[in-house]
Formats: C-alpha cells, structure tokens, sequence
C-alpha cells in the first residue's frame, strides 16, 4: 500500500532533510485531522517552506504548523491558512472556526531571550503587539498567540506591557509609534480594541491567556479553555 503521508511531504518538501520535515511528518501520522489540514493546505504550506530560507524562519513556520496541530485535535474547530492571502491583503495566519464562532489567529515567535533586564521583555512583548495588531479584522475575536522559548512572562507583566502600550498611546508618543508602524497613537488606538487577547506558549508549560479588557469582542469561555488546551493533554473537545 503506498505510504500516503510520505507522499505528501515529498510534494511539500524539495530537500527531504529539511529541519521542519521531522516534526511535520510526526503531526500528521499522530493526527489524522492534521493530516486532512495540510492535503487542503499544502500549496501555501509548500510555498512558505521554499521561502524559508534560514533556520529563523522556519522555526517561525514550526511555530504557525504546531499552532494548526494543536488547534485542529478540537473536534468543533476548524480552520483555513492564510484566509486572506488570495487577495493579497495583510491578514491573520488563521481564520478559526469553533462552535460556529470566528477567531483571527496570528502567530509569532520570540526568536531569542532578551537579556535580563524585566523592562526589555516588556518592551520586545509592546513592539511584537504594534508589528501584528494591523492584521486583525473588525467583528471576530481577535488573538495573538506568541511562541517564546521559556517562560518570560507572567499574567502581571501581560497586565504591565499592555498597559503601558496603551498608555503611551493615550499620552500620544508619536514618533514611538511612528517607529513601529503607525501613522498615529490615534489610528493605533482606534486598532486596539480589535484585539480580544495574547496566547503565550511556552514549551512544558500550559498556555497563558490575557483577556484585553478594552476588547470590542471579549474572548467567551468555551473558546478560552480550547485555546490553553494542548493536544497532548486532553482528548478531543
């Protein structure tokens, strides 16, 4: 019988010693539901392989594969790559759909430990909200969920970092947010309550979940307990 699975990371794969291969082949043989995800996915997961040129970036497309692994072991969740892309317009890496509810789901990676100092992760966690909340949409919940390599923050400094965020903001330091994208503390202050929350996943710790509380569209419970869920932790919900 042919070995579907393999088949399918060849036509994903060009180098069959490629870094990311390993991990995905372990998704999709643990997971059927994974499986089905990237045979609908695969040309833009190919795409993103090709265009992953250093080790950086493809552990930034580890990072949005295992975000999908982890999403799809729900068994009410579904979810589409890149729902934008088509038409070319800046946009979350996920459209998810649970229980017939939208979420945005964007992912990003902390690439390295800053150094020490409490301040820097506060102000690396404020420069990652500014690079990403441009690419959330009105009327869905709204998530940013950030990969870091170990447990750099806890529910007081989300709390901290964002209130600072916002507080700039209202206090209108210009050229801060200029430097980060912004045309104005007013445009980004009108952005902000797009955003429903922060996921922080760190490896061998349960995720975190910070609830914006400016959010337009809070984040209801059902959908805060299958986001802080690993797959490896519970069975299907």
């Amino acid at each position: 019988m042919p070995d579907h699975t393999y088949a399918l990371l060849e036509e994903i794969f060009d180098d069959l010693s490629h870094p990311l291969l390993a991990s995905c082949e372990r998704w999709m043989r643990s997971s059927a539901r994974f499986q089905r995800f990237v045979v609908v996915e695969r040309s833009k997961i190919r795409k993103k392989v090709r265009n992953a040129r250093d080790t950086a970036s493809w552990m930034d497309l580890e990072a949005e594969l295992l975000q999908a692994y982890q999403l799809v072991q729900h068994r009410h969740c579904s979810l589409v790559y890149e729902p934008y892309n088509a038409s070319k317009q800046r946009g979350p890496d996920f459209a998810v759909t649970y229980r017939g509810t939208l979420i945005y789901l964007e992912v990003t990676r902390i690439r390295a430990d800053p150094a020490g100092d409490p301040e820097q992760h506060t102000v690396r966690l404020m420069t990652i909200v500014c690079g990403k909340l441009g690419q959330f949409r009105d009327r869905a919940i709204n998530v940013l969920s950030i990969s870091t390599p170990s447990s750099l923050y806890q529910m007081s400094d989300l709390d901290a970092a964002m209130r600072q965020l916002r507080h700039r903001a209202e206090q209108g330091e210009q050229a801060w947010f200029a430097r980060h994208g912004w045309e104005s503390t007013r445009v980004f202050l009108r952005q902000y309550p797009y955003l429903s929350g922060l996921l922080i996943q760190t490896p061998d710790v349960p995720p975190l979940l910070w609830r914006n509380p400016a959010a337009r569209i809070p984040i209801p419970a059902p959908i805060s307990t299958m986001l802080q869920t690993r797959a490896d932790q519970t069975l299907l919900t």
